[in-house]
């Protein structure tokens, strides 16, 4: 198995566990805050866990979009089609969410349906993985 592969498995591994820790634990745990709380928290909570998805993210696309370019076969091409989904879920979604609870528009309800549109994003993340580790 190649650098890159194992490079690549692993980044499949963190982003999995990453989207299920959000999945379970900080998106219903937004929910619980007091709406006067809540946008302080979710500012720091964005500022702090950028820094540890957008490298994930970005290497993740990266390496699979490198993969496909260079003739990686049909898991690698799988892979990058639903990362690519779970971006564009990302964009369509989460990202106007988590706006909509900066500006305080609703940040309850935002935070409500953060936990309900993440769903795709963390099947499609999963199913990345898992891809990766059963045809690699």
């Amino acid at each position: 198995m190649s650098a890159e592969q194992n490079l690549l498995d692993l980044i499949n591994f963190g982003m999995a566990l990453v989207i299920w820790i959000v999945q379970v634990i900080i998106y219903p745990g937004l929910t619980r805050y007091p709406e006067e709380r809540l946008r302080s928290w979710h500012s720091l909570y964005t500022g702090r866990i950028s820094p540890f998805v957008m490298p994930l993210m970005l290497a993740q696309l990266g390496l699979l979009a490198w993969g496909a370019y260079a003739g990686g076969g049909p898991a690698v091409h799988a892979m990058l089609v639903m990362v690519l989904m779970a971006w564009g879920v990302t964009f369509k979604f989460s990202v106007p969410l988590h706006r909509r609870i900066t500006r305080g528009e609703d940040p309850l309800g935002s935070a409500r349906l953060l936990v309900r549109t993440n769903w795709p994003r963390t099947v499609l993340w999963t199913a990345v993985f898992l891809v990766g580790e059963f045809a690699g």
